[in-house]
């Protein structure tokens, strides 16, 4: 596996890790043999994969769907190539193989390969770069191609998904690299693409231009001018498709609304029209408003910008470009102390979907798209295979639990998009949206979990998360072999269980994350106990009150020999967050977490309360317990009102999967 010469830790590869873990495995179990067929079928019902069977010539009709509806059969193919990675689904196989099979038949000879265009304007290509997703869709079906290269499926498609992967890069290449500034996307994604394509290729232009594409943000001349250039250009495109259905008499056969219909009563943030038009004209909606290494706080549409400065911290890992990584460390800390919420979500502001002013964490206005926190939790891997500071993994573990776990239901077949923290009944999760992008996107993660519990370089391991594996560990000092077992109680309980297994006897030094929520630890090394501390010094007062700088590495280097049994039990208290002062919506409020699970109060468990209006009286002792008989078993905090009516607290996550219902998680006290 080649390494990133600049990143302090490696990765592991996907499939070295075997996840058995009482609380993940149902998860990843209903995504292998539920979720992802689930999601095939929604896509055919969207006329996703009937786009390219028309294009190929394999059916009539007409092309339907959004510009960039390729990239949610792409972003499928991924999800799908990372479960076959560790597992085998030959139903699964079947579909993937169908899928690589019909874009080999609909790309044209020079690799480009984007059906809108290709069926309704045919020979036009890069008109509205800014706009209509071509690049974006490009680079979810490159990811995909390498995704599936891991697998054990049949080297026949693995080698005709990477020519065509390689193809449509080529073309990139070709027309891009080294291109005015105009020509960069709209929408990142495809930079990760090609770095990931670059990593398995070693071919070096791959890399080249995603550092173009990156170094040239920001650098468009006029971009207001340009913008509505292409926005005008975009509508005109849509009138004449419009035009030509009517003419045709083609039914447009996807009536969902955008969001599904969710938004119908939605609240949104003050001046939001007129605050979207500053973002579009001044370039912050795309990320254009400046050079990248002079960022210094997040802005724009929170998806966007997470793809941004995760292919940033990737370009760092091969390159070593020190304004990068010094403008993603800036920009990490102004994020988590002035425009995260308190579940580990970004993005204040509907319409944009992205980010507000400082400290604007409205409730009940807030976007945090689920698709953020990917991008959230994928750049937060990144900086800590940079850095191997905990900080990055603390959160990445935060965000894992909370902000994108209440994304999907328990049965992984209904969805929320927008993810807000109060609701008075009008959010409901959906079974599907007509920009799906969310749903294959988790079902990404759910099969990339195992990636994110270790990194490893010649001189030690680092434990990321404590999710119950086994794994086998090469590389390092003189080539030693380290088996690890891997038994985890959390999120419920404290208690975890490592048994290591060198080949030969030799010294490293292994890592443990010792999390930012816990208040005391007891560890034991072949049953004799270990003096630990907790450091309380990194206590910054941030918007959320959620802080991952408090999370360290605790170090043990020793010389290791056969079966080293390490017990670590950590405090698990129920936790009451207060936010930053300035965060005015939550004045005079709490929140509650234990571990790492962020907690709700859901109307549902709590009849008599007026949710989510409801108090809590905190001068009553807030107490915990298991129940197994609700949402697949939680432990739950209870507490009472300041009528000493009893409330019921349950996790964030797991809101919304009985039946409609209020909700919030900052309660006032």
């Amino acid at each position: 596996m080649n390494h990133s010469i600049n990143a302090s830790s490696h990765r592991l590869p996907l499939r070295s890790v075997i996840i058995n873990d009482e609380f993940w495995n149902k998860r990843i179990k209903i995504n292998c043999n539920s979720t992802i067929f689930y999601q095939w079928d929604q896509l055919e019902k969207t006329h996703n994969q009937e786009n390219f069977r028309i294009l190929a010539g394999k059916k009539k009709g007409y092309r339907q769907g959004f510009f960039y509806c390729d990239s949610d059969l792409h972003k499928w193919a991924d999800a799908a190539a990372r479960i076959l990675t560790k597992t085998e689904n030959k139903k699964l196989s079947k579909l993937i193989q169908e899928y690589i099979d019909l874009i080999a038949l609909v790309q044209q000879p020079d690799g480009y390969l984007f059906t809108y265009n290709q069926f309704h304007f045919p020979g036009e290509r890069w008109i509205n770069l800014q706009i209509e997703h071509e690049l974006y869709c490009l680079g979810h079906m490159i990811e995909a191609a390498v995704s599936y290269m891991e697998t054990n499926e049949p080297e026949k498609y693995k080698q005709k998904f990477l020519k065509i992967a390689k193809m449509s890069a080529d073309l990139l290449v070709s027309d891009f690299l080294g291109a005015s500034p105009k020509y960069t996307p709209g929408h990142q994604e495809i930079e990760i693409a090609l770095i990931r394509l670059y990593r398995i290729t070693r071919e070096k232009k791959y890399l080249d231009l995603a550092a173009h594409f990156l170094n040239q943000r920001g650098k468009i001349s006029f971009f207001s001018l340009r913008l509505i250039s292409q926005a005008l250009s975009e509508r005109k495109r849509s009138k004449k498709i419009k035009k030509d259905m009517e003419e045709k008499h083609i039914t447009n056969e996807l009536q969902m609304s955008f969001f599904g219909g969710e938004e119908s009563h939605q609240k949104e943030a003050p001046l939001l029209p007129l605050r979207s038009v500053f973002q579009y004209l001044s370039g912050r909606y795309l990320q254009q408003n400046q050079p990248i290494h002079r960022m210094k706080r997040p802005f724009g549409h929170s998806v966007r910008w997470g793809y941004l400065v995760t292919a940033m911290a990737m370009l760092y890992q091969e390159t070593g470009d020190e304004k990068l990584l010094n403008a993603l460390q800036r920009t990490w800390e102004y994020l988590v102390q002035k425009q995260m919420f308190v579940t580990g979500g970004i993005g204040s502001l509907g319409v944009v979907e992205g980010f507000g002013c400082n400290y604007e964490l409205n409730n009940d206005t807030c976007y945090c798209e689920t698709c953020a926190a990917i991008a959230s939790i994928l750049l937060n891997w990144e900086l800590a295979l940079i850095t191997n500071e905990a900080r990055y993994s603390d959160l990445l573990e935060w965000q894992l639990y909370n902000a994108l776990s209440v994304g999907i239901s328990l049965e992984g077949k209904s969805y929320f998009y927008r993810n807000l923290l109060e609701s008075e009944g009008q959010i409901t999760r959906k079974k599907w949206f007509a920009t799906p992008c969310c749903p294959s996107n988790i079902s990404r993660i759910w099969a990339s979990i195992s990636e994110f519990i270790y990194s490893y370089n010649k001189k030690g391991i680092w434990i990321h998360q404590y999710i119950g594996n086994s794994t086998k560990i090469q590389g390092l000092i003189n080539n030693n072999v380290v088996n690890f077992q891997m038994k985890s109680e959390l999120p419920w309980k404290g208690k975890v269980n490592l048994v290591i297994d060198v080949e030969k006897q030799a010294e490293f030094t292994l890592n443990l994350r010792i999390p930012s929520w816990t208040n005391n630890i007891t560890l034991t090394i072949n049953g004799n106990p270990q003096k630990i501390e907790i450091d309380d010094s990194n206590t910054k007062f941030t918007g959320s009150s959620i802080v991952p700088m408090k999370s360290k590495f605790h170090e043990i280097t020793r010389v290791w020999e056969k079966e080293t049994t390490i017990e670590i039990n950590f405090s698990m208290p129920i936790n009451i967050h207060k936010a930053h002062p300035k965060v005015r919506g939550n004045k005079n409020k709490i929140a509650l977490s234990r571990g790492s699970i962020l907690y709700c109060f859901e109307s549902i468990d709590n009849p008599e309360a007026k949710i989510p209006y409801a108090t809590i009286d905190l001068e009553n002792e807030l107490t915990q317990e298991f129940d197994g008989t609700i949402l697949e078993g939680i432990v739950k905090i209870l507490g009472c009102d300041k009528t000493s009516k009893k409330l019921i607290a349950i996790p964030f996550y797991s809101w919304g999967n009985r039946e409609q219902s209020a909700m919030q998680v900052w309660i006032r006290d």
